[in-house]
């Protein structure tokens, strides 16, 4: 428990740096076009495609993640082109993990960060799709035959879609494929791979 609870404020003291820093980076000249693009929050759910068969269960993340974007547009642009537009976003985070058997099912922890770069393109007014790709280290609790606990990178390749409720309001939802190991630091290292489906809620800069 105690881990649990070092890892959720090494997430908020990171969330909160990252966001002091881009604030203080927009007030000098040299960062004029770097901009705080989104803030949200983002829930889902994944399941192990490698893990079924593990004595301990198989492997099924809970996500609950902030996200905060930054884009490098120009201040004087006003919307979207119609060869969409890039970002960079960051999602500390920390997910229950339910080592899923058919008698019972154990909870374990991971928490870390995501660090990605993103492609949105409109499709209408209100509607944009979106692919990404993110890394980021993490730290994960479950100790499993296909993967060591401890220090661990979370891989990620996903697509979805913006969809704007009101004014800068939007719903996001999307799906990811996410791939964790450890660079070969600790034995066993096979990877846990894992089919992730998600959706939030994020204000957007639209202007």
């Amino acid at each position: 428990m105690e881990s649990i609870f070092k890892g959720l404020a090494i997430v908020v003291f990171f969330a909160v740096a990252t966001c002091h820093c881009l604030a203080q980076q927009q007030e000098h000249k040299r960062w004029a076009n770097v901009r705080i693009k989104e803030k949200g929050f983002v829930l889902g759910a994944g399941y192990g495609l490698d893990t079924f068969n593990l004595p301990q269960g198989n492997y099924s993340p809970l996500f609950c993640m902030a996200r905060i974007g930054i884009d490098f547009r120009n201040k004087n642009t006003k919307t979207i082109g119609r060869r969409g537009e890039y970002s960079i976003f960051f999602e500390p985070q920390i997910n229950p993990v339910l080592l899923r058997k058919a008698n019972n099912s154990k909870v374990e922890w991971e928490y870390g960060v995501n660090i990605g770069f993103q492609h949105c393109y409109p499709i209408t007014k209100d509607l944009c799709s979106a692919i990404f790709i993110s890394t980021g280290p993490h730290y994960f609790s479950a100790n499993t035959d296909r993967q060591a606990p401890g220090f661990i990178f979370s891989d990620n390749f996903g697509a979805g879609f913006y969809y704007f409720l009101y004014k800068d309001w939007a719903v996001n939802a999307g799906f990811r494929l996410r791939h964790m190991s450890n660079a070969q630091t600790r034995l066993p290292n096979s990877g846990i791979n894992t089919f992730n489906f998600l959706i939030g809620v994020s204000k957007l800069l639209r202007k």
